[in-house]
């Protein structure tokens, strides 16, 4: 099973240890066999502190203890559109709608449609995306005002 928490859930449960330890939920995961759904909105607003405190280090080690968890990777953001990409095309070759896989492989290719411009690496954890850098350069390709 997969459960998506908002960025208040996974605080309270990486950071504060609430509602259960860190390493019980680790464990309740792994033994059930569940995961951890990560996306690019709460992914990132679990890091939003970091604009107003600047402790990285302490968000470096905060992403560590998520990703150590079993977890995997949503992509959001285009759902809406493939969905209604895969219906239109089912309508036209007139057979039924085959549902869409939203889940990647990896963090970094929740954030944008198509191959993520950092697969270049080999393993990009999530404490190397949120890092300044990289929240900066979000900023810059989602701005609706900008035109590239």
């Amino acid at each position: 099973m997969r459960f998506l928490l908002d960025a208040k859930d996974l605080i309270d449960a990486v950071e504060h240890n609430h509602p259960i330890a860190l390493t019980d939920l680790d464990q309740y995961l792994r033994t059930r066999g569940h995961q951890l759904v990560l996306t690019s909105t709460n992914v990132r607003e679990f890091v939003a502190p970091l604009m107003t405190d600047n402790d990285f280090l302490k968000m470096r080690g905060l992403l560590q203890d998520l990703e150590a968890l079993p977890v995997c990777y949503l992509r959001e953001a285009t759902i809406l559109h493939e969905e209604l990409a895969a219906a239109w095309r089912a309508h036209e070759d007139g057979r039924d709608y085959i549902g869409i896989d939203p889940y990647v492989m990896r963090w970094d290719e929740t954030l944008f449609p198509g191959d993520a411009p950092s697969r270049i690496f080999v393993a990009f954890r999530l404490d190397e995306n949120n890092s300044p850098f990289v929240a900066k350069a979000f900023e810059a390709t989602s701005d609706p005002t900008t035109t590239h």
